[in-house]
């Protein structure tokens, strides 16, 4: 949401005094320079982040907008919270990055080679809040858009590791809450849809997993009828499955494979139907790749 230059910032405090009528709020006007994106409010609290935009500055408040500071040594193009944890949050620049773990109080700064990618630059582990990925942007000019992800253990408190450097897409198997919930297993597993063996076409595409951060050692798992899947185009985590998609060669058509673990997998039916299309509608929260707001 953007607010035009110069806007005076609304905010809403507690009832007023009693010189003023009951139950009516007060107004708190604060003047900003330039317009506001990402007006972020971190839930059940009064801590809010803001950004403005052209000079990527950011302003905290603590009691809702009452009064703002200006994070002197924090920049960037976007902010993003962590969905499952409430005191966490990214700041996410061009190569510079930042992220708190206490609603913006403190900051870290960690830094990839490129840009994060616009689409999905962030992966969220569900279950531990320092298990973070970050996803580059794609390039797209001498390959089928192929990107490279980092990954962190600790949240950045060291400089985050490549995890694959030609990927499509990747995501925590522990990156939805409902997906695999109150089972001790697989939290460090990783899926990544990456370009083929021998080649970069998508039509080789490859789902690998992976549990100690090595895709050069992963495991292409067993989608159906004992075999292994190519072309596989999108995955996503909807309530407590995980869905993976494959597109066909020269066609539309995708054919999708639902796990609970992501250890058995099943080839969906849909009668005799084909699916031009697929469309997930999330009727839990987002699972782990977080986009810019």
């Amino acid at each position: 949401m953007k607010y035009p230059k110069g806007f005076l910032l609304p905010t809403l405090l507690a009832l007023a005094p009693s010189a003023i009528a009951k139950n009516a709020p007060l107004v708190k006007e604060s003047t900003f320079g330039n317009e506001l994106v990402n007006l972020q409010y971190f839930d059940d609290s009064t801590v809010v982040l803001v950004q403005e935009l052209g000079t990527g500055n950011i302003h905290r408040s603590e009691d809702a907008g009452k009064k703002w500071e200006e994070l002197k040594s924090v920049k960037g193009l976007g902010i993003i919270k962590n969905p499952y944890d409430n005191k966490v949050a990214l700041v996410l620049g061009e190569e510079k990055h930042y992220i708190t773990f206490d609603q913006g109080e403190n900051w870290q700064d960690f830094k990839t080679e490129y840009s994060p990618t616009p689409g999905g630059p962030v992966s969220w582990h569900s279950q531990d809040n320092k298990k973070i990925l970050i996803h580059e942007i794609e390039d797209c000019l001498f390959s089928p858009c192929l990107g490279k992800t980092y990954y962190t253990k600790d949240g950045f408190k060291t400089a985050p590791k490549v995890l694959v450097k030609e990927r499509r897409m990747c995501q925590w198997a522990k990156g939805s809450e409902r997906f695999l919930e109150g089972q001790d297993k697989h939290d460090d597993r990783i899926l990544c849809i990456m370009r083929g063996k021998y080649s970069d076409r998508s039509k080789d595409n490859r789902l690998m997993i992976s549990d100690n951060y090595d895709f050069d050692d992963a495991e292409e798992p067993v989608m159906s009828s004992g075999r292994t899947v190519q072309g596989m185009a999108n995955m996503a985590a909807v309530k407590g499955y995980l869905v993976a998609a494959a597109k066909s060669d020269h066609s539309s058509e995708l054919s999708l494979y639902v796990t609970e673990d992501t250890e058995t997998w099943h080839h969906a039916q849909f009668g005799a139907g084909k699916i031009e299309r697929m469309r997930i509608r999330f009727s839990s929260p987002p699972t782990t790749a977080s986009k810019w707001t």
